[in-house]
Parts: C-alpha cells; sequence; structure tokens
C-alpha cells in the first residue's frame, strides 16, 4: 500500500467538514472518490482475514500439520498475501506457506521448511512491539461474553515530506462467536512509525452488534443508522459485513449517515460501493 487511503479519508473529514457539508452534500463523485478508499481499506481487511481463516482450517484438517504447527502470521508480498505456518518447536522456522491472490482464493501450499527471512522476522517483531505499545499506553473498551479483538497487522510505505517512510498500521476488530450477530462498531485502528511508536489513533463508532432477523434474510439487506460522530461507512464495518452476513446470503448493506443525512450502499455481489442520496 502506498498510501494512507483511510487516514487521509479521516484527515479530508477534519479540515474540509464544512465546505464539503455545504458545497457538495448533493455530489455523489465527491463521495464516491472517498468511497474507493474506504472500499480499497476494507478489501485489504477481509484478504487478510480469509488468509488467516483458510489455513487455519487446512491445518486443522490434516492431522500431521495440526501436530507440527506453531503460529500462523500473515504477510503481503508483491501482489499477494502469505500465510507462514510456523513451526510449533521454534519461533524462527517456518513450515510451510500459503499463497493468496485474491479473497476467494482456496489458497496456494508451498509446503517448504526454511528458516524465517529477516523481513519477515522484523515483520513478527514490529508486529509484537506495536501490540505492546496500544496495550500499554492506550484504553480500550475491553470485549465482552463471545467477544474478542482480531489484531489485524499491515506494514505500508508513504512518501511524507519527500522522504519514503516505512509505517505500519494496526487494527483490533471486535469479533463475535455468538449466534446470529454481526459486530459493527468498537475497532480501533492505530499508526506506527518505523520504530513502532503510535502516532495516530482512532476508534471505529461505538458498539453496534446486529442480530440478524429474517427480514433481513428475505430482503437480503441490513440497514444500520451511525450516530452523528461517523460521517462515512468505515473499511471495518465492510469487512464485518462480509465475514458474517454474507453466510445468510444477504448482499447489501445500507449505512444511512445521520451527518450528511445520505446511505452509503455496499453491494457484496459486485463489491461496490456507493452514494444514495436523499430524494429532492
Amino acid at each position: 500500500m502506498k498510501h494512507l487511503p483511510y487516514l487521509l479519508t479521516i484527515l479530508l473529514y477534519l479540515s474540509l467538514h464544512t465546505p464539503l457539508e455545504a458545497q457538495t452534500k448533493r455530489e455523489t463523485r465527491t463521495f464516491q472518490q472517498i468511497n474507493d478508499s474506504i472500499l480499497q481499506e476494507a478489501d485489504k481487511l477481509y484478504m487478510y482475514e480469509q488468509a488467516f481463516t483458510q489455513t487455519v482450517k487446512w491445518i486443522d484438517g490434516d492431522r500431521r500439520m495440526r501436530s507440527r504447527s506453531g503460529e500462523v502470521h500473515v504477510i503481503s508480498r508483491n501482489d499477494s498475501i502469505i500465510a507462514l505456518i510456523m513451526d510449533a518447536k521454534s519461533t524462527q522456522k517456518v513450515i510451510s506457506e500459503v499463497y493468496y491472490y485474491s479473497s476467494e482464493d482456496a489458497g496456494e501450499i508451498n509446503p517448504v521448511e526454511r528458516p524465517l527471512a529477516e523481513e519477515e522476522l522484523h515483520f513478527i517483531d514490529m508486529k509484537a512491539l506495536v501490540m505492546r505499545n496500544v496495550q500499554s499506553k492506550y484504553s480500550f473498551t475491553n470485549p465482552g461474553k463471545d467477544e474478542f479483538f482480531n489484531p489485524v497487522f499491515i506494514p505500508f510505505t508513504d512518501v511524507v515530506r519527500g522522504k519514503e517512510r516505512h509505517l505500519y498500521k494496526l487494527y483490533l476488530l471486535t469479533e463475535t462467536t455468538a449466534t446470529s450477530t454481526i459486530p459493527f462498531g468498537r475497532d480501533y485502528l492505530y499508526y506506527a512509525d518505523e520504530e513502532g511508536k503510535i502516532f495516530y489513533n482512532l476508534q471505529f463508532n461505538q458498539y453496534m452488534p446486529h442480530s440478524v432477523t429474517q427480514e433481513d434474510i428475505d430482503q437480503s439487506q441490513i440497514s444500520i443508522t451511525y450516530p452523528d460522530r461517523e460521517p462515512f461507512i468505515t473499511p471495518a464495518d465492510i469487512y464485518h459485513f462480509r465475514k458474517y452476513a454474507t453466510r445468510y446470503e444477504i448482499n447489501r448493506l445500507l449505512v444511512h449517515s445521520t451527518n450528511y443525512g445520505i446511505d452509503f450502499l455496499y453491494d457484496w455481489d459486485r463489491n461496490e460501493l456507493n452514494v444514495v442520496m436523499p430524494e429532492e
């Protein structure tokens, strides 16, 4: 990732809120540009999650791998996402790799056994460092019953003041094991520099778990309303929708923005995010 799509979205809102609201409230093009960045970030989150989930399923279905496997680390390399399966007896040995080229990919298994490459070891060390810094310096609402945080760690580069910087994002996504529940909201994002120091953080929305109803299934759509503090649909909520709602074959998520008085419509079949303006 060569830029900060969702951070730039937030900064755009903070710096241009008044003129954007006053001048472009009826212009879908402005919102669509923001939507493209949000959807790109949601796609990245979902692909990381699918790579991890599919790899764990493969391990669980293979008795030999199950007995030998330790942690699974998901990293990006070129145009693919790779799940590294670590040796249960060594934190610096890979016993297999699984390559993913899309979120629908079943994975391409490479049963290689090798030591961690230097960049892979650095990735694992930085992930642990950033998570320690978050836990020691920031407060957040602990998950409740049937809930847990899913950490997604994403390195990226950005050019700051003419200099290329190697930075990191850590998401803490609220997940649930509760039946028929989609855990919208209460997700956290932390940006860290090359030394693992947090320089920006935010929380997406309040916690708004949605219980899937028969009406949702019949209409193939879930509709929720955001409080005024969250003007745009969040990439985390698109991720949650794709992970939880699509198992019921619900294809659309409609989010009403109280702040702008418009709707954001995500279509899973097309993987499109559009703005629905109010009728005149």
